[in-house]
């Protein structure tokens, strides 16, 4: 997944990607009892993934992203989820408006310090990703 020449515009279009994915499996799909953005706040433990493991296999694409996501502290799992996959405000594909639209006014929410904070852990997740 690490190419030479990936930039950061790059690296947010796969995530967009990675999020829609997550975002219309979480909205349309139906696999989860509970949204995805309503656990944000919980700390998964390894006991606990077998309640969240579906008969659900991911594309190729998503499934390396989940890796590299996952070896990513979790508050930048936290913020690259608020941000990609929870901050969506409909499917609509001409949708205008960019992914966290909405939701970039809920940090607080999302269990961050401050607006400051939580940029700051998005842009560090992106970064390391590059």
């Amino acid at each position: 997944m690490q190419l030479p020449d990936r930039t950061i515009r790059d690296v947010r279009a796969e995530l967009r990607i990675w999020g829609t994915y997550w975002y219309n499996k979480e909205q349309l799909g139906g696999y989860a009892s509970r949204s995805a953005c309503d656990k944000l706040g919980e700390v998964m433990t390894n006991s606990d993934s077998h309640l969240y493991e579906q008969e659900l296999t991911p594309p190729p694409f998503v499934q390396a992203y989940d890796r590299l996501i996952a070896d990513l502290v979790p508050e930048c799992r936290r913020a690259l989820r608020a941000y990609y996959v929870c901050g969506r405000t409909g499917t609509s594909k001409t949708s205008k408006e960019k992914p966290g639209a909405v939701d970039r006014q809920n940090w607080a929410l999302m269990g961050f310090d401050s607006k400051k904070s939580y940029v700051f852990w998005l842009r560090r997740a992106e970064m390391e990703l590059v």
